[in-house]
């Protein structure tokens, strides 16, 4: 019985895939050299916003860490997004922001900050220093409040 059912879902999930390959559009497909990243920074320049990448030294223990700002308004905005990732996957939100109101990165300077060892940050020794440091390094650099 199991085996029936095992052989079954297989063949389904061929099926499937067969289905997919041969008739849905290939634009709906990620192309090989997708690249968010690129994407990102095509999108910052298409429409013209200030961008400004940072990297400083922590004092406490002489981690790179590097943060980036978008815009240049009074306001700052800390984005934090806990899934480790870099500000290509703020996109949407982004697009969504700037549709909303197409003055919002003169009003508002977002702060970016990577997390301790990802993309341009190092941190060798996997240090467990708390993501608050880092933060108020990032901020305090700047003289956000």
């Amino acid at each position: 019985m199991i085996f029936t059912i095992a052989a079954l879902f297989i063949i389904l999930r061929v099926l499937h895939r067969l289905y997919y390959l041969l008739f849905v559009p290939q634009q709906c497909h990620y192309a090989p050299s997708f690249s968010p990243k690129q994407e990102l920074e095509a999108w910052i320049t298409k429409h013209g916003i200030a961008s400004k990448q940072y990297c400083i030294t922590s004092s406490t223990d002489n981690v790179k860490l590097s943060f980036r700002l978008l815009g240049t308004g009074r306001k700052k905005i800390l984005l934090a997004n806990g899934v480790g990732t870099g500000l290509f996957m703020w996109l949407p939100s982004l697009q969504a922001m700037l549709a909303t109101d197409p003055d919002i990165f003169s009003k508002c300077t977002l702060i970016v900050s990577t997390y301790r060892g990802l993309f341009a940050d190092s941190d060798e020794e996997f240090s467990t220093k708390r993501v608050e440091i880092t933060m108020k390094k990032c901020i305090g650099t700047r003289g956000a409040t």
